[in-house]
């Protein structure tokens, strides 16, 4: 039996250049390589017509069948990964990123040695080429996440999968949030080749209100005050729920264009509509904030693999 587990969701045709040149389906091939080299066993979830393409390509990995989420995302909702988790066999599991490439075999022990009573954060480096000679740490958020199957929280239904604003933070802080720590594995390195995104502003707001519910709801039903590097994230969180607009709680297909046109059209209209398009982006200030305020959350306590111990404070790149 294999000693860790992870989820993900490989995409039937992931699309990365470099100099001109398309090079997506070797890149996701050398990701995959990497996990198996380090000794873990994969499970993808993806949708039915996506598995009969990725089945025959990776013949190593174990797909999961499921539903497509009635909002259109195009990934599995964090739900699903954790309920697969948790139907396993092994003791410890995780969750990574599709498109991260592992640059060292030696994973297994620097997690084993740090995830119990913890969940296990990482971050990656950012590459230019498949050569993993260039690269720059990535600052704004966390790609791979490895816990005790056992400490799995209970499932909520809110709307966080992979590739969506916050899940990221979610995940490592609800576990913070139930008494467990959390450690920021510094070290092997994992990778990522960069590629041009699309920031999709209304998607990151609405998030943003579902990822302070899910955090108000814990200390809510505890008696103890939240661990110190929570505080300013449970005190932003209260900000962002008591600004929120009704129009927030909609999924944001349902009214970004109209709302787009709105703020095009801002110059145009009466004050009060004017008003009404800069408190978005008063309360984006207050979004920022918290998700600073997450990320110094998230790297109170660096693992090292080398020697596994812990230091505190700050980022370690």
């Amino acid at each position: 039996m294999t000693r860790i587990v992870i989820a993900t969701s490989i995409p039937p045709r992931l699309v990365r250049q470099v100099d001109g040149c398309e090079v997506g389906q070797e890149y996701q091939d050398r990701c995959v390589e990497s996990w198996l080299r380090a000794g873990f066993r994969i499970i993808s979830a993806n949708f039915a017509d996506e598995i009969s393409i990725l089945a025959k390509r990776y013949p190593q990995v174990d797909f999961l069948p499921i539903a497509r989420p009635e909002s259109g995302w195009k990934a599995p909702a964090i739900d699903d990964l954790l309920r697969a988790l948790a139907a396993q066999e092994e003791n410890i599991v995780g969750i990574i990123n599709a498109d991260i490439l592992l640059g060292s075999s030696d994973w297994l022990n620097p997690i084993e040695s740090a995830v119990h009573g913890a969940i296990v954060a990482g971050r990656r480096l950012d590459i230019s080429s498949l050569d993993l000679q260039i690269h720059e740490a990535y600052p704004f958020g966390f790609d791979f996440f490895f816990f005790e199957r056992g400490a799995i929280p209970e499932l909520t239904n809110r709307p966080f999968s992979i590739g969506k604003p916050w899940w990221d933070y979610y995940l490592p802080l609800v576990f913070r949030l139930r008494g467990l720590e959390i450690r920021l594995l510094v070290s092997p390195d994992a990778f990522h080749l960069k590629h041009p995104t699309a920031f999709d502003l209304p998607t990151w707001r609405f998030m943003a209100t579902e990822f302070a519910e899910s955090i108000l709801e814990f200390p809510s039903n505890s008696q103890a005050p939240p661990a110190p590097e929570l505080v300013s994230v449970v005190k932003l969180s209260r900000k962002i729920v008591s600004g929120s607009r009704v129009y927030e709680t909609v999924p944001p297909p349902l009214w970004v264009k109209a709302w787009g046109r709105i703020l095009r059209s801002a110059g145009n209209l009466p004050g009060k509509f004017r008003q009404l398009s800069n408190l978005d982006f008063s309360q984006d200030a207050q979004r920022h904030r918290l998700s600073k305020a997450c990320i110094e959350a998230i790297s109170v306590s660096m693992v090292h693999s080398g020697s596994g111990s812990l230091a505190s404070g700050g980022n370690s790149k």
